[in-house]
């Protein structure tokens, strides 16, 4: 959901690869990504400047975004649902 600056926050969003998934906390801002881990601990941060493209991919139990950065790299996002995804304007860096 967004808020009037145009920030999106989704709850119990799995932060995959890198060592397993771990849930947490995504927030989309217009200066790119926030990911905190549930419970406090790690956060991962992508500045909108580092992203190369974004995608969208259905895996099981919903749907997950692909980041691709710059450096040639990915931070992938898991746990999306359908109507999420359906009404995203997520699809290029552009749309952050």
């Amino acid at each position: 959901m967004a808020d009037s600056s145009g920030v999106h926050q989704y709850g119990n969003i799995l932060l995959g690869g890198r060592g397993g998934t771990n849930p947490g906390q995504l927030k989309i801002h217009p200066g790119g990504f926030l990911w905190k881990k549930s419970g406090g601990g790690k956060v991962v941060e992508v500045a909108k400047g580092d992203i190369s493209s974004l995608n969208w991919t259905r895996v099981p139990k919903g749907y997950q975004l692909a980041i691709r950065l710059k450096a040639g790299s990915n931070v992938k996002f898991n746990g999306f649902r359908e109507q999420v995804r359906a009404k995203s304007r997520f699809s290029s860096t552009s749309d952050i």
